[in-house]
């Protein structure tokens, strides 16, 4: 397990300050999506059953910049990941193909497709690592 991690960190560790930005806007839309539910709670509390229409304005006009804010940071963030996931597969891709040039053609057993479909298969399980699900969308 030890060393399924490090091999993880070592494969996303070229795009750190990347994996990084995606935590702080993850986390700043986690803060952002927690204060709307409590600024409509105070929109109806302090506005609409007090009557106060500046306050109304003002909860109306913080919500809609707040949630504008949200959609954008969670553009930022999927912009992020998807640029790091392909960055990862390419990478593979291109290490995977190092590899099978320097191994000479009669130490390959069986089909060169096969052997290419299961590189296929192996990198895109690898590259998952950098899926939606697992940078927390």
């Amino acid at each position: 397990m030890k060393n399924k991690f490090k091999t993880v960190v070592k494969l996303i560790s070229p795009y750190k300050k990347k994996v990084i930005a995606i935590f702080v806007v993850f986390a700043l839309t986690a803060i952002i999506t927690i204060v709307i539910p409590l600024l409509s709670k105070d929109l109806m509390d302090k506005g609409f059953l007090d009557k106060q229409l500046a306050t109304i304005i003002t909860y109306t006009i913080l919500i809609f910049i707040l949630t504008f804010l949200h959609q954008f940071m969670e553009l930022i963030k999927e912009y992020l990941r998807t640029d790091v996931k392909s960055k990862i597969t390419n990478d593979l891709y291109k290490q995977a193909v190092d590899c099978l040039l320097k191994v000479k053609i009669n130490r390959i057993e069986g089909s060169t497709l096969r052997i290419y479909n299961d590189l296929d298969i192996d990198i895109k399980s690898i590259s998952s690592i950098a899926d939606d699900s697992v940078f927390l969308s």
